[in-house]
């Protein structure tokens, strides 16, 4: 019985072990972008800059992605996430996002069109800061907070 009761704790473990911890990085092969879990109670993830890589064309960012058999929703655009991807032409961000971070689209230069969900709170600091292309954006009316320089040489806009 005790070794019954052993091997059940070792194999609970191991597949406590094998699950996502807050701090996680995982590519999603469905969207192609980068995630980073900020969170396990609820299961959330903000988008990051996938190391030495731009992003390109549309970009349609889900509400929500699975990692490790767990599904998260995906509550925030990390600082940087985006910036410099001088290719990405339009970003559609969902409802589920709340947050966008610092420079999080600065330097995305061919960016012309932005569709905002309308849970967005926060707007960072430069966060589409040289978006010369972006010609208009529509903010939506659960923005708080929109950052220092956030649409700076937005020379289109």
């Amino acid at each position: 019985m005790k070794k019954a009761v052993l091997i059940a704790i070792l194999a609970i473990a191991t597949v406590a072990v094998a699950m996502a911890q807050v701090g996680t990085e995982f590519n999603d092969n469905n969207s192609g972008l980068y995630f980073r879990v900020t969170s396990l109670k609820p299961n959330e993830v903000k988008v990051i800059k996938k190391p030495n890589y731009y992003y390109t064309g549309n970009i349609n960012i889900p509400s929500s992605v699975s990692y490790d058999g767990a599904n998260y929703s995906v509550t925030e655009i990390g600082i940087s996430a985006f910036a410099d991807c001088s290719s990405l032409t339009s970003i559609d961000i969902p409802n589920s996002v709340t947050a966008i971070g610092r420079v999080a689209f600065a330097g995305c230069s061919s960016l012309t069109t932005v569709n905002i969900g309308n849970s967005v709170k926060t707007i960072g600091n430069s966060a589409f800061y040289a978006c010369s292309k972006l010609t208009s954006i529509d903010i939506p009316n659960s923005v708080t907070s929109i950052g220092i320089s956030a649409f700076e040489n937005c020379s289109s806009l």
